[in-house]
């Protein structure tokens, strides 16, 4: 499932990362953390279009591949279970 909005897309993206998660309670622990992020303030102009591009590529089979580039990130998302 991928879930998107159409406002920022670095909120998008985390959304869709976010959804990817294994189970109800990692993905709201994850909507909750990224949202705590984005409260801290606004991406910039040059980040909004990182994040843009990576929606292009970004989904949960490249997740699952290990492609966290795809994503923009540097290393697997933790888990719940990982006392994230």
């Amino acid at each position: 499932m991928v879930i998107t909005g159409c406002g920022d897309p670095c909120e998008d993206l985390g959304t869709r990362v976010c959804s990817c998660r294994d189970s109800r309670s990692e993905v709201n622990l994850c909507v909750s953390q990224m949202q705590a992020r984005m409260d801290l303030g606004a991406a910039s102009e040059g980040a909004q279009g990182l994040c843009l591009e990576r929606l292009e590529t970004c989904d949960c089979d490249a997740l699952a591949r290990g492609d966290w580039a795809a994503c923009g990130l540097a290393e697997a998302p933790c888990s719940e279970s990982e006392g994230c």
